[in-house]
């Protein structure tokens, strides 16, 4: 959970390095948005879909509509 998002997204970028996004600051986006915990989970759901025989069109768009329904990342500003 202490995984910095500047680790994370280069890791997206690479699994998903066959479908290249829209926009450079996708990847970048999600792994500053949610935490590693929602990420990895949403990557077993991806390995249990493919375990069952799912066949996946578009890999990044599915997990990109999986992981916009879970919630975000929680900050923790106090300006006093």
């Amino acid at each position: 959970y202490r995984t910095p998002p500047i680790l994370i997204a280069p890791l997206l970028q690479e699994f998903f390095k066959e479908w290249p996004p829209e926009k450079l600051t996708h990847w970048p986006f999600i792994a500053q948005a949610y935490t590693p915990k929602t990420i990895k989970s949403v990557f077993n759901r991806f390995i249990n879909l493919h375990n069952s025989g799912y066949l996946i069109d578009n890999p990044p768009g599915l997990f990109t509509l999986i992981i916009k329904k879970r919630p975000k990342r929680k900050t923790n500003y106090s300006y006093q």
